[in-house]
């Protein structure tokens, strides 16, 4: 029975994304998430996940300038922020 809810959900996922074209956005990064407005499930992880997403990009640009450039690569960025 599990192994089916994971299939649903992998697919209800895949379906959404391709719905909203997320794949086309390369300016910022995504997330899908489930979550409840009604009973709270899930809410925190990703509020979490996008304070930890815009921290990240406020941290790189502070330390992006001339004399310390870094990746354009959203990679990079994200792997030089958790090291940090």
């Amino acid at each position: 029975m599990y192994a089916i809810l994971t299939w649903a959900i992998v697919l209800l996922f895949l379906i959404i994304r391709q719905a909203l074209s997320l794949e086309s956005i390369k300016s910022h990064t995504w997330l899908i998430r489930s979550c409840s407005a009604v009973t709270g499930d899930g809410l925190l992880p990703g509020i979490d996940w996008v304070v930890g997403d815009v921290a990240g990009r406020v941290y790189y640009s502070s330390t992006v300038s001339d004399d310390n450039p870094i990746s354009d690569d959203k990679d990079d960025r994200r792997a030089q922020t958790a090291a940090a």
